[in-house]
């Protein structure tokens, strides 16, 4: 977009980067990581809280209720990114958003660490840390 120095990991040759290789490489750039992927939260909650990377997760891709199409992804991202990046840019360290449709209305939602912390899957019987 412009204004904005949005890439891609396949312009990196880093086509089909996992996630635990994708953050610690947008970490030492200094990037935002924008999403789809709400799974993530909860697969990497760890590594993106300790990172210090900023993500922007857009919510309603790919679920069959409310299901938003391109066209509504780059109207969250055009009416939504330039409040993201000053949020960003102002925050004291990594900050993490939702962007999605309410209705017709693009929205913009802070996650709090605490949000994104109480995401971590949860350890199975036997392995837990004492």
């Amino acid at each position: 977009m412009i204004g904005y120095p949005i890439t891609h990991p396949e312009q990196h040759q880093q086509r089909g980067t996992k996630d635990e290789a994708l953050i610690p490489w947008l970490s030492e750039r200094g990037y935002t990581w924008i999403t789809k992927d709400d799974a993530a939260k909860k697969a990497h909650a760890e590594a993106l809280l300790s990172s210090g990377i900023s993500v922007v997760w857009v919510r309603g891709i790919d679920r069959r209720k409310n299901r938003i199409t391109v066209h509504d992804v780059h109207l969250l991202l055009a009416s939504k990114l330039e409040e993201a990046a000053r949020q960003i840019d102002e925050s004291r360290g990594p900050l993490h958003l939702e962007v999605y449709l309410n209705g017709a209305r693009p929205t913009l939602r802070a996650i709090q660490s605490s949000e994104v912390a109480r995401s971590r899957p949860l350890r199975r019987a036997g392995r837990h840390r004492r």
